[in-house]
């Protein structure tokens, strides 16, 4: 019983909860009214008469990872946008505690200035698409895998055992190759082609 409090009145457990509750204040108390935006609707058309399969076809061209995402997505959720953008808010929490992890490693006695950074991140808007949740699920799915990337990066810089340090390290490079090609697909290789960094071609 002992353990349980001292977890309860840990400061990680108190940062977690302060961000799950801001989360919730923020995104989730008029959720379940927010129905279909902008591209959902021909998404949601084409699903609907085509099967999940058919975003295949929409993807193909330029961001076929997108499909790999949408595709499940739809075969779990159907038509419903309140599981599609309660899946997103999920994606940006999680979003949000992998960037907490990587900060705290950075500076790991600077607690309330992380927190800070890792509440603005989560509330800030910057990425105005956040209910969007079927046609930007992807894109949620590609934070997601950006950030924890950089975790994994950071961590691997820390990590003083080489077979770990490797591990985090091809784990972070296949996270870097998914939310890039989730995102700007066509845009990574032109920006190789060129010689740019593919990170400087993507706009959450």
């Amino acid at each position: 019983m002992s353990k349980v409090r001292s977890l309860v009145r840990s400061e990680p457990f108190l940062s977690l909860l302060l961000i799950l509750l801001a989360a919730g204040a923020a995104y989730l108390l008029h959720l379940s009214q927010i129905g279909y935006t902008n591209d959902d609707w021909y998404l949601m058309y084409a699903a609907k008469t085509g099967g999940p399969d058919y975003f295949n076809s929409i993807f193909s061209f330029d961001r076929p990872l997108r499909a790999l995402v949408l595709a499940p997505a739809y075969t779990l959720f159907g038509d419903a946008p309140l599981l599609y953008n309660l899946s997103a808010l999920l994606l940006r929490l999680l979003s949000t505690l992998f960037l907490l992890w990587t900060l705290r490693m950075l500076w790991p006695r600077a607690r309330i200035a992380t927190f800070t950074m890792a509440l603005l991140f989560l509330l800030y808007p910057g990425f105005l698409s956040q209910l969007n949740g079927i046609d930007y699920l992807p894109v949620m799915l590609s934070l997601a895998a950006a950030t924890l990337s950089l975790a994994l990066s950071t961590n691997a810089f820390l990590e003083t055992r080489n077979p770990r340090r490797w591990l985090w390290m091809g784990l972070a490079i296949l996270l870097g190759l998914l939310y890039v090609g989730l995102v700007e697909y066509l845009g990574a290789l032109r920006s190789y082609s060129r010689g740019v960094h593919p990170v400087e071609s993507v706009h959450f």
